[in-house]
Order: structure tokens, then C-alpha cells, then sequence
């Protein structure tokens, strides 16, 4: 399964840098692509609990 997650990751990520999107990493093992021009808004781990 990692080797798999991996080559998806990369293939992810080579699709991100082609398309001049962004990648952002939500978690542990956890990633958000998001086209251009996208604003991606966090919230912190301690407000999610509220």
C-alpha cells in the first residue's frame, strides 16, 4: 500500500506542478490539490474541536 501511495503522491504531484495548482498537505497522510487561483482557508487542529 505505501508503494502505491507513493507513485500516487508523485503522479499527483507532477500534475500539480504542470498545471501551476497547489498542493497542500492537510495531515499526516492527507493532501488538498486545488486549481489555480484557489484560496485554501485552515483551520487549526485545536478549532476543529470546537
Amino acid at each position: 500500500e505505501t508503494d502505491v501511495a507513493k507513485r500516487i503522491l508523485d503522479f499527483s504531484s507532477g500534475v500539480v506542478f504542470g498545471l501551476g495548482s497547489g498542493m497542500h498537505r492537510v495531515d499526516r497522510n492527507v493532501f488538498l490539490l486545488a486549481p489555480v487561483g484557489m484560496e485554501v482557508e485552515g483551520v487549526t487542529p485545536a478549532g476543529l474541536a470546537q
